[in-house]
């Protein structure tokens, strides 16, 4: 009853925009990470293998994070540690962006482990416009996060914010 108050409390749109595909706090396998943070978020929509959510309430992933211009060694780091995660089988999260995200992904999907992306966009929104494919890869295998309701607009804050989501999914952080 509580958490029928509480999400009819979000309004009408994100509701009806996702009525099966979205967590809010009150929610069993709401992240115990979200807790912690300053500003917390009011909905996390997802898409993928919901099966992955209950290791990332408890922590239980790790995030790979670092330069967009990341240098060819950055890369092939990057993309190694991807795979070696997903083969001691943790999930990766990171945040799709260019470079050491988006390496950290294709290493963890070419060992055929569980990425996490967390996005600064709706779901239906790439960002960057070239990682679609990407992106449609890691849903098919992992899961994709978001706190932006679909057709929300986006900007350089929403990236930054996405960025302490990361932090509270993961229990460690490289």
């Amino acid at each position: 009853l509580a958490l029928d108050r509480y999400r009819a409390s979000a309004g009408e749109d994100p509701l009806r925009l996702c009525p099966k595909r979205f967590l809010v706090p009150a929610d069993q396998l709401w992240p115990k990470g979200f807790s912690d943070l300053e500003r917390q978020p009011s909905l996390l929509v997802w898409d993928g293998d919901g099966r992955l959510l209950a290791p990332l309430a408890e922590g239980r992933s790790v995030a790979v994070v670092g330069s967009r211009r990341a240098s060819a060694q950055g890369i092939r780091a990057a993309e190694l540690l991807g795979a070696r995660l997903a083969s001691a089988g943790w999930p990766v999260v990171s945040g799709l962006a260019e470079g050491v995200d988006a390496a950290a992904h294709r290493g963890c999907l070419s060992a055929g482990g569980q990425p996490v992306a967390v996005l600064g966009t709706p779901l239906e929104r790439a960002y960057p416009p070239e990682h679609a494919r990407l992106q449609r890869q890691v849903a098919d295998s992992g899961l994709l996060l978001t706190e932006l309701a679909p057709g929300a607009g986006i900007s350089r804050a929403t990236f930054a914010l996405r960025n302490r989501l990361m932090v509270a999914l993961a229990g460690d952080v490289i």
